[in-house]
């Protein structure tokens, strides 16, 4: 114990506290569980490393001590046995005993799962410097103190607090950016969201880490650093990533250590298609959404319904739909320069098709005019001399092939509508052109374009009708806008 006579008052908030009990087992198998979050951390220090305590298990068990330890209002002295978790935070243990009468007592009074403040004093403890672990594992308090209730609301600063724990112990797995929408957002949007979750902070934790996992490179072009060619430097992490680039310039180092921390923008479908993907378009930017990354990422953010972040939804959202009329578009103007320069070429190959176009057009001017001609001598040959006799069987012949050629282009229809479609789903894209969007008039949209033939991945119905639900029910998004 620490012989220091200092003291420190701590408050908290105890949740899910609940009887258990294991079968077969005896009278003295029973306890009161729950687990607690402290309204402010207790700093913590082992050899070179500091921790923040704030959270743990509550246990009150029944004991054959004639000295009560336990009763209400909670008096008399324990301690919090101290570990440290997965997450690198580390959480206490309060085990209290109680003599079998007071124990029963308080067994009672639990008959269903309650809520409760907690009060007490660490020992030893201030809040000048942070508290040595070195020689002990423990924290001792005393006057500890519960007011329990069956029904009450979790207190704000309680799931603020458990998100920025969530906060801290992922900080590792961004640069920390939020000037800007990025991975630094989605992890504050996931930690405030999941923090109002009923699982544990630890389950939330493991989640948000296998959601974040290979999520750069779903979105963007494979980065692929000298001596680690069979992995992209995107799926690395923070400290692994500056290391991977450590032996480029300072400009370099700048950009990619942004890009890192960035996923995705939006872009006008009309705008690519005019200008082409090397000029403008998601390749001008190093991206590149893959369809099948994207779809196992919304897998696994839905598979959690009460841990989600708005702009990691939109980000799939208009992701997965650019790709889809990238990939038309690519597929209708693949022999064709009308739509403008063909995605994906370069200014001197859409240079090149600009001339052969002007070319054609011209040969074809000229071909028109020698058919007329022909169709002229033709008919003065007919008319015996007579010009203008010659000239209405000219003009009447035209005018007749011209029709034909018309009637002939309805055969090409399916192309017109296959432009017309693309058109449309560049529309219905463009509703997402801020993050804020709104899901009822995108998925009807949608609804629309697929009606003509377009087809997108389900996966982006399912995050709109996710949504659209969260709406419904009076969630409140969670998003970080930039500053």
């Amino acid at each position: 114990m620490n012989s220091s006579k200092s003291e420190l008052d701590f408050s908290g908030w105890c949740r899910g506290i609940h009887r258990q009990w294991s079968l077969p087992g005896d009278h003295n198998s029973r306890q009161i569980v729950g687990d607690f979050i402290l309204q402010k951390p207790v700093e913590l220090r082992r050899g070179d490393t500091k921790y923040r305590f704030r959270r743990g298990m509550v246990s009150i068990r029944p004991s054959d001590s004639g000295k009560s330890r336990l009763w209400f209002p909670v008096h008399g002295v324990s301690a919090f046995e101290i570990d440290v978790d997965e997450m690198g935070m580390a959480v206490g243990q309060l085990i209290v005993a109680l003599p079998h009468e007071e124990f029963g007592s308080v067994w009672g009074q639990l008959s269903r799962t309650a809520v409760a403040n907690l009060y007490g004093i660490f020992l030893g403890s201030s809040d000048a410097e942070p508290i040595n672990l070195n020689d002990s594992a423990s924290l001792d308090v005393v006057n500890v103190r519960w007011n329990f209730s069956e029904k009450s609301s979790t207190p704000d600063w309680c799931n603020e607090a458990i998100a920025s724990d969530l906060r801290d112990a992922l900080s590792m797995r961004h640069f920390g950016d939020y000037s800007r929408y990025g991975v630094a957002s989605i992890v504050a949007d996931l930690c405030k969201s999941s923090s109002t979750a009923v699982a544990d902070e630890s389950e939330s934790y493991a989640a948000i880490i296998d959601l974040l996992a290979g999520i750069r490179s779903a979105f963007r072009e494979p980065l692929l650093i000298f001596g680690n060619n069979w992995k992209s430097a995107w799926d690395l992490a923070p400290a692994e990533f500056l290391k991977s680039i450590s032996d480029r310039d300072e400009d370099y180092i700048n950009e990619y250590r942004q890009k890192y921390d960035s996923l995705w923008q939006h872009f006008n479908v009309q705008w690519v298609m005019s200008r082409g993907e090397s000029k403008y378009g998601a390749l001008a930017e190093g991206l590149q959404p893959k369809v099948g990354a994207l779809e196992n990422i919304a897998a696994k953010l839905l598979a959690s319904p009460h841990v989600y972040s708005s702009y990691l939804e939109w980000a799939l959202i208009d992701a997965l739909i650019y790709a889809e009329c990238i990939a038309f578009a690519q597929q209708i103007s693949s022999n064709r320069t009308e739509l403008g320069t063909l995605i994906g070429t370069s200014q001197a190959s859409g240079w090149k098709e600009f001339v052969k176009l002007t070319l054609r057009r011209v040969g074809e001017v000229i071909l028109e005019v020698l058919i007329v001609g022909v169709t002229f001598g033709a008919a003065l040959a007919l008319s015996k001399g007579v010009e203008h006799t010659a000239w209405v069987i000219t003009t009447g012949v035209t005018v007749a092939r011209w029709i034909r050629t018309v009637l002939l282009s309805q055969k090409q229809a399916p192309e017109t509508l296959a432009t017309e479609l693309l058109q449309k789903m560049a529309g219905a894209h463009e509703l997402l052109k801020t993050t804020d969007f709104n899901a009822r008039a995108v998925r009807q949209a949608l609804y629309v374009v697929s009606a003509d033939g377009a087809a997108f991945s389900p996966w982006v119905y399912h995050l709109l009708d996710a949504r659209i639900r969260r709406d419904e029910s009076g969630a409140v998004s969670h998003t970080i806008r930039p500053g």
